[in-house]
């Protein structure tokens, strides 16, 4: 209703803000509108925003990003109340930016490819283990991830709960370059 009222609230002349209650439902579609968004558009005005159901406002990576949403104290998500903030469909390639969001969200679901998500886990400075205290899943678009023994070894790789692999699901692992004498070790892992 916001959009319907901006022709209205235009006219007043005096200082003024406004609360905004609304589901999370109406204020996820708002914002899912980028630049263009009546909330964005119009943050300055806005005192706070309330969501009327306490439910979660999910936005895309790309979403979450545009400027005036969550990038600054004075962005909408700065002042929404009563419930909360998850990006969904995150790729790798965003968890830094995501992260270093003035509101951060409260979770992030990622989506990617399995070669995005080998290459991460190889690279010697993975964003997905940088950031997994906040990861709630992380879906692959299929295939298999290559590691060798001592990568799938490595800390909160495949250690049990809350990690990289417990976290995975839509792909397959393969582990290379293990010995007779890992083999146990290796096939006694959760994933």
């Amino acid at each position: 209703a916001l959009a319907t009222d901006a022709a209205t609230l235009a006219a007043i002349v005096s200082p003024y803000t406004i609360t905004i209650s609304d589901t999370a439902a109406h204020i996820q579609a708002d914002l899912a509108s980028g630049a263009s968004s009546t909330l964005v558009l119009n943050r300055t005005l806005v005192a706070s925003v309330v969501v009327s159901d306490a439910g979660t406002v999910a936005l895309t990576d790309t979403q979450a990003l545009v400027a005036g949403v969550a990038d600054s104290t004075g962005a909408v998500m700065a002042r929404l109340t009563g419930g909360s903030f998850t990006v969904s469909s995150a790729t790798i390639a965003h968890l830094d930016a995501l992260a270093a969001l003035t509101v951060p969200p409260a979770s992030i679901a990622v989506v990617d490819t399995t070669a995005a998500i080998q290459s991460d886990l190889v690279s010697g400075s993975s964003r997905l283990l940088a950031h997994r205290a906040v990861l709630s899943g992380i879906a692959a678009s299929g295939g298999t991830i290559t590691l060798t023994a001592a990568q799938v070894r490595a800390a909160h790789v495949d250690d049990g709960a809350g990690s990289i692999f417990s976290l995975l699901s839509g792909a397959t692992l393969v582990v290379s370059g293990v010995s007779v004498a890992d083999a146990d070790t290796i096939a006694g892992l959760p994933v």
